[in-house]
C-alpha cells in the first residue's frame, strides 16, 4: 500500500475557516459600543436607551453570521468537493508500497502558484492526478477550453452547465510543477492524470492527447497505469523527490 501524506488543506477546507472570519472584529466592536451605551442609559441618559439596543442587536447578528459562516456547515458544493478527494486518495493509497501520494501540494514557479490534489512520486516516476467529483453527462471536445455537462435532477429535470477543462487545468499544474523540479535540479518527467471519481459521471470525449482521463470503472486501469512504466527514478530519487516537496508545504 502506498504512503499518503497531508501536505495542506484542500482548498475547501481553507474556504470554509476563511469564510466567517471578516465578522468577529466587528462584532466585537459592535459589543464594545453596547457596552459603552449600556453604561450612560443606567446612569440615566434615557436617549442611550435605543441606540444600545440596537447596537445589542446588531452584535447578536454579527456572532450568529460569524457561527454559522465559519465552515462548520460546508454547503453542498464543498461536500462533494471534500468526498471526490478523499475517494481518489482511497484509490491511489492502494498502490505499491513503493510510492508517495503528495496531497493538496502547493508549488510556486515564476509568478504563479499551483495547488495540486495528489502528486505521486515512485520508481515510475511523478505523476498529478488531478480530482474531479461531477456528476451527470459530460460530453466535450478533448482540446476545448470548457466542457459541457448535462445533470439529470431526481425529477428528471436535465440541469446543463459548464466548467473549465480539467486537462488544461492540470497542464497548467504540471508545467509548474516541471519547472520548480528543474530549478532544484530534478530533471524528470512529470505526468498529468484526470481523474473523475463520481460513480454517476458519464465522459463522452472527442479526439485524445498527453493527459489519459479515468472514471470511477477505470481505477484499477489507473493505478495500472501508474505502477506498469518502466521504471524512471531511483528508490534515492524518489525520497528526494519527496522530501523536497514535504519541505516546501512545511
Amino acid at each position: 500500500m502506498g504512503t499518503i501524506v497531508q501536505n495542506g488543506a484542500s482548498p475547501t477546507e481553507n474556504k470554509n475557516k476563511k469564510s466567517g472570519k471578516g465578522w468577529l472584529p466587528v462584532a466585537i466592536v459592535i459589543l464594545i459600543l453596547t457596552l459603552f451605551l449600556g453604561f450612560y442609559a443606567l446612569t440615566g441618559v434615557t436617549k442611550a436607551i435605543v441606540p444600545a439596543l440596537i447596537c445589542a442587536a446588531a452584535a447578536v447578528l454579527c456572532f450568529v453570521i460569524y457561527h454559522t459562516r465559519s465552515g462548520k456547515r460546508p454547503g453542498n458544493i464543498e461536500i462533494a468537493g471534500e468526498k471526490s478527494e478523499n475517494a481518489a486518495a482511497a484509490v491511489l493509497a492502494r498502490l505499491p508500497e513503493e510510492y508517495t501520494v503528495l496531497r493538496n501540494t502547493t508549488v510556486h514557479f515564476g509568478d504563479g502558484e499551483s495547488e495540486i490534489d495528489n502528486i505521486i512520486v515512485g520508481p515510475a516516476g511523478v505523476f498529478i492526478v488531478e480530482t474531479k467529483g461531477q456528476k451527470g453527462l459530460i460530453d466535450a471536445d478533448y482540446d476545448a477550453k470548457d466542457w459541457s455537462r448535462v445533470k439529470t435532477d431526481r425529477y428528471g429535470i436535465e440541469h446543463p452547465d459548464s466548467f473549465y477543462s480539467p486537462v488544461k487545468q492540470v497542464g497548467t499544474h504540471t508545467y509548474r510543477l516541471a519547472n520548480f523540479l528543474r530549478d532544484n535540479k530534478i530533471f524528470t518527467h512529470v505526468q498529468a492524470i484526470v481523474y473523475f471519481s463520481n460513480p454517476e459521471a458519464e465522459i463522452h470525449l472527442h479526439g485524445t492527447g498527453e493527459t489519459p482521463i479515468f472514471t470511477y470503472d477505470e481505477q484499477d486501469n489507473m493505478l495500472d497505469y501508474i505502477a506498469d512504466r518502466v521504471p524512471a527514478l531511483s528508490a534515492k530519487q524518489v525520497l528526494s523527490i519527496s522530501a523536497l516537496l514535504i519541505a516546501q508545504n512545511t
